[in-house]
């Protein structure tokens, strides 16, 4: 047990990409540093305001919902936050931090780049105790067991009669296939998600999460999600429409979206649903969030004052399972 409670850091840099706008996640070559921390995955984020405006920066972990907020920062300062991922780090792995950014104005393109990482590695020594014990568990497989006689199986590499495959195809047919959609909300850095958040400030960054659990006996293969994302939102970060490859049997797949109340829409005592839906196959799932907002009513600046042009900048991680870290900022004119 000891050997998890030592810390852990690994880091390596797999693409270097150069960047329209001079504002990075991180100074020189050291974009984020994937770290474990006693036993708890940790990602640290350097975020450096190379632009002239002052910034307020979000860093955003795709995967777990998990935030750090940087704050205001201005041109030439530098800030780092750490986010827990609240992840043990023996489920931690590799990990790809995708990062976005875009303008702010309406219609602007969001731009990515993607960077590969590693968190948490286990010890080689560990790593070779785990295939010898494998391969001492395996060795009687391949040929199929054998009875208290010595004689050996049908179930082995030379066992199973002519109908094998058959029976198995048959029972493949069987198995039930069901997937659950569920679509919820949270506000901020809240650690919560629900299905109905009620008394939100308007000036809160929405984020969106949708699960999809594979509670039948088949893998799930080639879902299609479709986020009806409603008017009065303005998409920060992640796609509308995506497309899920495989959701095994027994795993689950999360996809998040971040949004705020755009520009001059005031919402003051009125509740938005965002609703997705999921199709695969002949069958279609969909479920629905509710975002309810505070009577108070949205104070618009003046137009010398600041405004809302946002950075969004992302890194994720992709654990075993796969995580995705996004930073967004909001530029300050002046």
């Amino acid at each position: 047990m000891t050997k998890y409670l030592k810390p852990i850091i690994v880091l390596v840099l797999l693409v270097v990409v150069s960047y329209p706008a001079s504002v990075y996640a991180w100074e020189n070559d050291d974009h984020s540093s994937a770290i474990c921390d006693g036993e708890w995955a940790k990602v640290r984020v350097t975020f450096k305001n190379l632009e002239s405006k002052a910034m307020n920066v979000v860093a955003f972990d795709e995967n777990t919902g998990k935030s750090v907020d940087l704050g205001q920062i201005n041109p030439g300062e530098t800030k780092v936050g750490i986010i827990d991922l609240g992840i043990h780090n023996t489920e931690a792995g590799r990990i790809r931090f995708e990062m976005t950014w875009s303008s702010g104005e309406e219609g602007s393109d969001i731009e990515y780049s993607r960077h590969s990482d590693e968190i948490c590695k286990k010890d080689e020594e560990e790593e070779d105790e785990e295939e010898d014990h494998e391969d001492e568990n395996g060795g009687e497989e391949e040929n199929g067991g054998e009875d208290e006689n010595g004689n050996g199986d049908e179930e082995g590499e030379n066992g199973g009669g002519v109908g094998g495959k058959e029976e198995e195809k048959i029972s493949e047919d069987k198995k039930s296939e069901n997937l659950e959609v569920n679509k919820k909300v949270r506000i901020g850095d809240n650690d919560k998600y629900s299905s109905k958040v009620v008394g939100v400030d308007q000036s809160e960054i929405i984020t969106f999460l949708l699960e999809l659990k594979n509670t039948g006996e088949k893998n799930i293969q080639d879902i299609k999600v479709v986020d009806d994302l409603p008017e009065e939102f303005e998409l920060i970060s992640g796609k509308l429409e995506d497309k899920v490859g495989e959701v095994k049997d027994g795993e689950a797949k999360n996809l998040f979206i971040v949004v705020k109340v755009k520009d001059g829409v005031n919402l003051a005592g009125k509740c938005v649903i965002n609703k997705v839906e999921a199709k695969w196959d002949d069958n279609k799932e969909s479920d629905e969030a509710t975002v309810c907002f505070e009577e108070k009513e949205l104070i618009e600046l003046p137009k010398t004052g600041p405004d809302g042009n946002l950075l969004s900048v992302l890194g994720a991680l992709s654990l075993i399972m796969g995580t995705t870290i996004k930073v967004y900022t909001e530029i300050k004119k002046g």
